[in-house]
C-alpha cells in the first residue's frame, strides 16, 4: 500500500511465519491458554482440528478462530470450547484468508477426515 512506503522503509526487520502442522498448532494453542493462566484443555481436540483446518496452521488465523470460538463459548455458558463452537465461529464471521493458501494439504484432509469419522461432520461442507 502506497501510504505505508515509508513505514516500510523504515523498518529494519521483516518476518514472515510459515504455517504450522498440526502438532504445533495443538501445543500453540495450549501454550497460549496455559501462559494466560487459562487450562490448556479448554479447546476440545475436534475444536482445535477445526480450527487448524480452517486456518491452515497461519499463526495470525489461528489466534483469530480461537479469540472468537472463546467468545462465542463464553456467550454460550460453555466452559470449554467445542467442534460445535468452533463451527458456529466459522458459520457465523468472514474471516479472510481462510483455506486460501494451504500449504500442507496432506495434514489438511486428514484433519478433515478425523473430524469426519469422529463427529460426522464434513469441514469442507461448513
Amino acid at each position: 500500500r502506497p501510504e505505508l512506503v515509508q513505514i516500510a522503509q523504515r523498518v529494519s526487520v521483516e518476518y514472515h511465519l510459515e504455517p504450522l502442522g498440526l502438532v504445533d498448532v495443538i501445543r500453540y494453542i495450549q501454550h497460549r491458554l496455559e501462559t494466560a493462566g487459562g487450562d490448556k484443555d479448554t479447546f476440545d481436540m475436534d475444536a482445535i482440528w477445526a480450527i487448524y483446518y480452517f486456518s491452515g496452521g497461519v499463526p495470525r488465523l489461528v489466534n483469530t478462530l480461537c479469540d472468537y470460538a472463546l467468545v462465542h463459548a463464553y456467550a454460550e455458558g460453555k466452559h470449554k470450547v467445542d467442534l460445535e463452537t468452533a463451527l458456529s465461529v466459522k458459520q457465523g464471521r468472514k474471516i479472510g484468508g481462510i483455506n486460501r493458501f494451504v500449504t500442507n494439504a496432506d495434514a489438511v484432509e486428514y484433519v478433515r477426515q478425523s473430524v469426519l469419522r469422529s463427529a460426522g461432520i464434513d469441514l469442507a461442507e461448513v
